[in-house]
């Protein structure tokens, strides 16, 4: 009985909801219609690319006016908010403190002006520049700190005066070559170099040419009874009807022969006499003064040192 009634139960339920069914959808068997309601005719109709009579021309995203062919179509969108980007931050940069020595009063360029956290991110204009010490005087200041007075650059070395001087004549390049492989690490070879000059060979004792040929050959048969010997009468020439006395090297030879004539009663003459020589020199320079440059050095006979300008080398420099 007790199932009896409980199938009564869920019948009586499934009346109950067929007829709420039918008061809702209607009583008709047949398919619902709905229908949506009418727009109102300010609304325009939305229409299909293929409706169209022609397609709107191309727009750019800047522009936002509307093309006179084209039939506007209302697109409902939901404004979208748009955030900012976070700005980067960006780590304070620290602050740099110079203190002055007590001793020496603060640099106003070097005090550290006060920061912008603490004027609220304001930095007047008139101190904007010296709140940022440039890395020179930073640095500077950085190493007056605990030493008491300013740090001085060292003036820069002074510049070593230079000596140049030549050595020469030699004889060949082999001598040359010789005293330049003996020269000390000090002496700085600037230039070989080759001078043609006039050296002097020896020396011409002659009396003068006689006025004619009988009173040449008179004045040498005068010498010859006197015992004087060497003589050489010119008979051609510049110098036709002079009688020849030597032709000597050194200068005590001249002077002896002088005396033996004039004690004849003649008065000779003396010509010296020269030849086309060729002289090799070195050009050598040494940092100091000259007298330094002596030791070490042995000149041969007929070589000497003579100071030389530097300026007159080209490429030289005197004061490197």
């Amino acid at each position: 009985m007790r199932s009896l009634g409980i199938l009564l139960l869920l019948a009586n339920f499934a009346v109950l909801g067929w007829q709420f069914n039918r008061e809702i959808y209607g009583k008709d068997d047949g398919p619902v219609e709905m229908r949506p309601d009418p727009l109102p005719a300010s609304v325009p109709r939305l229409q299909l690319m293929s409706e169209l009579a022609r397609l709107p021309e191309p727009r750019d995203h800047t522009t936002a006016e509307p093309t006179a062919a084209a039939t506007p179509v209302p697109v409902k969108s939901e404004a979208v908010p748009v955030v900012p980007p976070p700005e980067a931050e960006t780590a304070p940069e620290p602050e740099v403190v110079v203190t002055p020595p007590p001793s020496a009063s603060p640099d106003p360029a070097l005090v550290a002006e006060p920061s912008a956290s603490a004027t609220g991110g304001m930095v007047p204009e008139a101190t904007a520049d010296a709140a940022a010490p440039t890395t020179e005087s930073a640095a500077i200041a950085v190493a007056d700190v605990g030493t008491g007075s300013p740090a001085v650059a060292p003036p820069p070395p002074a510049p070593v005066a230079r000596t140049c001087f030549s050595i020469g004549p030699f004889k060949s390049v082999d001598d040359r070559g010789r005293l330049r492989n003996g020269l000390p690490a000090s002496m700085m070879v600037l230039r070989e170099r080759e001078e043609q000059r006039q050296e002097r060979k020896n020396f011409w004792v002659y009396l003068e040419p006689a006025a004619s040929d009988a009173g040449a050959e008179e004045r040498l048969r005068d010498l010859k009874a006197q015992g004087v010997e060497d003589l050489l009468l010119i008979r051609k020439g510049e110098m036709k009807n002079a009688i020849s006395l030597g032709v000597f090297r050194s200068q005590e030879s001249v002077a002896g022969r002088l005396a033996e004539i004039k004690d004849r009663g003649y008065t000779p003459l003396v010509i010296p006499r020269y030849e086309t020589r060729t002289g090799y020199w070195l050009d050598l320079a040494i940092e100091g003064d000259i007298t330094q440059t002596s030791s070490g050095v042995d000149l041969p006979d007929g070589v000497e040192r003579l100071a030389l300008d530097c300026a007159q080398i080209a490429g030289v420099d005197p004061n490197p």
